[in-house]
């Protein structure tokens, strides 16, 4: 009796049939509120879940420099070798002819042309078909310089012309040598040296008597 004083107090009936619907309502609800309950709580779970940003990936750690020695100095790096510059061909410029030979010495330091002339501007030999004004010009221009500043060697490349003496028997050659870049040192020389072969083998008239 005392479970079904208890059971009046809630529902108000003391009947079992109705105390059983009453019940079976409750549990119904019960139940009910209770998968409310459930799928509120996933709800919230799984919207939890989609708001939270992915934690980005550690960065890698960075190898460690090995410690150097005391006194030890990190290796250098080699300088860059500068472009080597072309040798002068081994050439033997004395041929059979005048014509052979100059073509030879314009061959072997890469000239556009060469004229030889006396230091009074006359042509001893030539590349090219009509060198009498090349000579006459251009020891001229020679000889200013070389009043100016003594020397055997005067660069004119604006014009692309390298002015150059030697000599053949005590008497002065005067060199005309055309070409797109400058002579160097050592083509200097060479170009001398091999100019007064040339001069001695073909042309004793630039000789004294």
């Amino acid at each position: 009796m005392d479970i079904l004083s208890r059971l009046y107090d809630l529902t108000g009936t003391s009947d079992p049939a109705q105390l059983a619907v009453t019940t079976l309502i409750a549990l119904v609800l019960a139940g009910g509120l209770a998968a409310l309950i459930l799928e509120a709580v996933r709800i919230v779970k799984e919207y939890s879940r989609q708001e939270v940003p992915h934690a980005a990936p550690a960065p890698e750690p960075k190898p460690e420099k090995a410690p150097e020695a005391p006194g030890e100095k990190p290796a250098e790096k080699p300088p860059a070798k500068a472009p080597e510059k072309p040798a002068v061909p081994g050439i033997e410029v004395v041929k059979g002819t005048v014509k052979e030979s100059m073509e030879a010495l314009e061959k072997k330091y890469r000239l556009n042309a060469v004229t030889l002339a006396t230091a009074d501007g006359l042509v001893i030999a030539s590349t090219i078909n009509d060198p009498d004004e090349e000579a006459a010009v251009w020891s001229g221009r020679f000889n200013e310089m070389h009043k100016e500043k003594p020397g055997s060697y005067y660069p004119v490349a604006d014009k692309g012309v390298y002015l150059y003496s030697t000599e053949s028997a005590g008497n002065k050659v005067i060199g005309v040598a055309r070409r797109t870049v400058a002579l160097e040192q050592d083509e200097i020389k060479g170009l001398q040296d091999d100019t007064k072969k040339i001069v001695d083998k073909f042309a004793p008239a630039v000789r004294k008597p």
